[in-house]
């Protein structure tokens, strides 16, 4: 206790014993007690606004690395509804187009009849423009990754890191030969999940 409160905590004691002294002065005093303990609060538990949950607070808002796998994660994820947040997911989807485009969004192949980051096929009715746009391309491809993703998901259990992302990008892409795991195509979406993620084989 500080020493102004030794001595208030006297004076109390002895205003009790006293029945001279007035009661108004037993009440100031214990009003004057109150204010004292009110101004010097002991340690608190912790509780919001507090130090430890300030710091916890910024450590759940920190922002995600939104191209941890691509430049176009962003895009991706803008795309994926609730699925936005499942790492694995934009993985494979990244993975896919790594091989597919290059990540060049005015990529163009089979001899100018696909485009872009994912290299739509001119028979999906999308423009060459809309296909070239990594956003209008995103929406119309993320959708069918995220169903390839969910029906493989559900369906072959058993897969998982490079070899799901193989099967996904494949039945999403629909490349030549894409039921065969064994295809070019295949094969490149596997080696381009493992590499991107530094030869781990999956999205952690």
């Amino acid at each position: 206790m500080r020493p102004v409160g030794r001595v208030l905590r006297t004076w109390l004691t002895l205003v009790a014993q006293d029945p001279s002294i007035p009661g108004l002065l037993l009440v100031l005093g214990l009003a004057l007690m109150a204010g004292l303990r009110s101004t010097n609060p002991g340690p608190s538990s912790p509780g919001l606004g507090s130090p430890l949950n300030d710091a916890d607070h910024a450590l759940a808002v920190q922002p995600r690395e939104e191209n941890r796998f691509s430049p176009f994660d962003d895009v991706f994820r803008r795309h994926a509804g609730e699925q936005s947040h499942n790492d694995e997911l934009i993985a494979i989807i990244a993975a896919a187009t790594e091989p597919e485009s290059g990540w060049d969004p005015e990529a163009v192949g089979d001899d100018g009849k696909s485009i872009g980051l994912f290299q739509i096929h001119d028979i999906q009715g999308l423009s060459a423009a809309e296909r070239a746009d990594p956003n209008q391309a995103a929406a119309f491809m993320v959708p069918r990754f995220i169903a390839a993703y969910k029906e493989i998901k559900t369906t072959r259990r058993d897969l998982s890191g490079s070899e799901l992302a193989s099967l996904v990008a494949g039945l999403a892409e629909r490349p030549a030969d894409w039921t065969d795991q064994l295809s070019t195509a295949r094969n490149n979406y596997r080696e381009s999940y493992v590499r991107m993620l530094g030869g781990v084989g999956r999205a952690e």
